[in-house]
């Protein structure tokens, strides 16, 4: 019988502008805001964490429901996902639910939502 985990993960998704031209140090950096007319703007991951996993799909329910205000640090990471990871190698694609903070910091909740499209062949968001 196989056994299974599930994370949790936090983050926030935005916008990052890339340079098209190497750096001065040889390397292509992005940042949050444009900093130059030539830069590409792109939909990414700004910040994420991974905070913890548990036995059971219900009992991460209950964690993201439950600690919402306090550990999941709403304001700074809106979208969480839970996974679903089989013991041992990494094979099996992770079963994902995804939430979005809606609300005020103080009078909000996480609330199922869907995974954004330019996300929808990316798994594993709790191994980066």
């Amino acid at each position: 019988m196989t056994k299974y985990i599930y994370t949790i993960t936090a983050m926030k998704f935005g916008l990052k502008y890339s340079n098209t031209n190497r750096s001065k140090d040889g390397y292509f950096h992005s940042f949050e805001r444009r900093t130059s007319p030539t830069q590409k703007k792109h939909f990414t991951i700004i910040r994420k964490r991974t905070w913890g996993w548990f036995d059971s799909l219900k009992n991460a329910q209950k964690a993201v429901s439950a600690d919402g205000n306090f550990i999941l640090e709403n304001m700074y990471f809106p979208e969480v996902v839970i996974e679903k990871i089989a013991n041992g190698f990494l094979f099996d694609i992770p079963k994902e639910w995804w939430y979005k903070w809606q609300g005020t910091e103080k009078k909000g909740k996480y609330k199922p939502w869907k995974k954004p499209k330019q996300y929808k062949n990316v798994i594993g968001f709790s191994m980066g």
